[in-house]
């Protein structure tokens, strides 16, 4: 359970990330 909580919030930052590099 606690693994998956860990991939949902890693996957939420890489999103974000990439979004970022996007816009720049």
């Amino acid at each position: 359970m606690q693994l998956n909580v860990n991939m949902m919030k890693f996957d939420r930052w890489h999103k974000r990330i990439c979004k970022q590099i996007v816009l720049n």
